[in-house]
C-alpha cells in the first residue's frame, strides 16, 4: 500500500538532486551498472537490476537524463518521492519528535523534521551591517525632510554672504544644526558609532562570510535544528524565497536530511612534538577550529543537519 506520506504533494524551495541520485544509487542496486551501459552502449539493457526493478531504472534514467544536462526538473521531484519512500521502506528516515532529545538523535542517520522555518541569510545581514548608517541617515531624512531644508537654505545663505563675520555666524550655526541631527538620529538607534560598525563588519565577515542557514522550530521541542543551505539547490532566489514566505515562516516546511552534528564526542587532537612546519601549522588548525567555534560551533541543544530537500506538503 503505497505510504499517505509520501502520497502528498509536495511544494519544494530546495532538493539537492546530486545527494539524492548519489544516496539512490546505493539504495537502488545495479543502478551505476545501468547509467555506465546507458552511456557506453546507449542501450537500456538492465538485466542485471537487482531490488525495486522500477524505481532503480527511473532513477537510473533520471540520473542520466540529470548528467546530459536535461531540463526536467519536474521529473527529479518525482524521484525524491521514491527516494523517500525507499528509505522508509528501509526503516532508515527517522521522524523527530517534540520530544526527542540530543541522546536520542545520536546514532541516527537519515531524519525528517517538520516545523516552521527561520532563514538566516548572513550575506544580507553583512549588507546591512556595512549600509547601516547610510540607510539610518536616509530614514532620518525621510522623517525630517523640513529641518533638513531649512539646514540647506542656511547653507545656500552662509555661501551667498559677503560678510565674513555674518557667514561665519551661519556657518557656526549650520554646524550645530547637523550635530543636532546626527545626535538624534543615534539617540533613535538610526545611527551607530562608525568604529564599532567597522569592528562588527569584519567580526561577520570573517565568522559567517555568505552563509545562509534554516533554522527548523519544531513545536514544544527544546532542541534547535540548523540545516546549512547549499544555494544551488535553491529552486528559487533566496531573495524571492523570503519575500514569499517571509524571514520567519507562517508555513510549515518538512526537512529531510542527514545529521552531521548532535553532540557525538570528537576525537582529541595528540600532542605534537617537534618544531617543523608541519607541527606549527597544526597548532595553527586547532586555533582556527577554535576561534571557528565562537562562530559556528554547535550549541548544546543544537542539532546540525546536511539537507537533502525541503517542502511544503499541499
Amino acid at each position: 500500500m503505497e505510504n499517505k506520506e509520501s502520497s502528498k504533494i509536495k511544494s519544494f524551495i530546495y532538493l539537492d538532486e546530486d545527494k539524492m541520485y548519489s544516496i539512490s544509487s546505493q539504495l537502488f542496486e545495479g543502478m551505476t551498472q545501468y547509467i555506465l551501459q546507458e552511456e557506453t552502449e546507449g542501450q537500456n539493457d538492465v538485466n542485471s537490476q537487482k531490488g525495486n526493478f522500477l524505481s532503480g531504472r527511473f532513477m537510473a534514467d533520471m540520473m542520466f537524463q540529470s548528467r546530459s544536462k536535461s531540463e526536467m526538473r519536474n521529473l527529479h521531484d518525482f524521484a525524491f518521492n521514491l527516494f523517500e519512500k525507499e528509505l522508509e521502506d528501509r526503516g532508515i528516515l527517522y521522524d523527530v519528535k517534540c520530544n526527542d532529545n540530543i541522546s536520542n538523535l545520536q546514532d541516527k542517520g537519515f531524519v525528517r523534521i517538520r516545523g516552521k522555518i527561520i532563514f538566516c541569510d548572513y550575506s544580507r545581514m553583512q549588507y546591512i551591517i556595512d549600509n547601516f548608517n547610510n540607510i539610518g541617515r536616509a530614514l532620518g531624512r525621510l522623517q525630517g525632510e523640513a529641518f533638513y531644508k531649512q539646514i540647506e537654505e542656511l547653507k545656500q545663505n552662509a555661501n551667498e554672504t559677503r560678510d565674513r563675520e555674518k557667514r561665519y555666524r551661519q556657518q557656526q550655526t549650520v554646524k550645530y544644526g547637523e550635530k543636532q541631527i546626527e545626535e538624534l538620529l543615534k539617540n533613535a538607534g538610526l545611527v551607530l558609532d562608525e568604529k564599532y560598525v567597522k569592528n562588527l563588519s569584519t567580526v561577520m565577515r570573517f565568522g559567517y562570510q555568505d552563509g545562509f542557514e534554516a533554522r527548523i522550530i519544531l513545536e514544544n521541542s527544546p532542541l534547535l535544528f540548523s540545516a546549512v543551505i547549499n544555494l544551488q539547490c535553491l529552486k528559487e532566489n533566496e531573495n524571492v524565497l523570503i519575500s514569499k514566505y517571509s524571514r520567519i515562516t507562517e508555513k510549515e516546511f518538512t526537512v529531510i536530511g542527514v545529521i552531521t552534528q548532535v553532540g557525538n564526542p570528537k576525537p582529541k587532537m595528540p600532542i605534537t612534538e617537534g618544531a617543523d612546519m608541519k607541527t606549527a601549522t597544526q597548532g595553527m588548525h586547532e586555533m582556527i577550529a577554535n576561534l571557528e567555534m565562537q562562530f559556528n560551533g554547535r550549541s548544546s541543544n543544537e542539532c546540525i543537519i546536511d539537507p537533502i530537500a525541503i517542502f511544503t506538503e499541499l
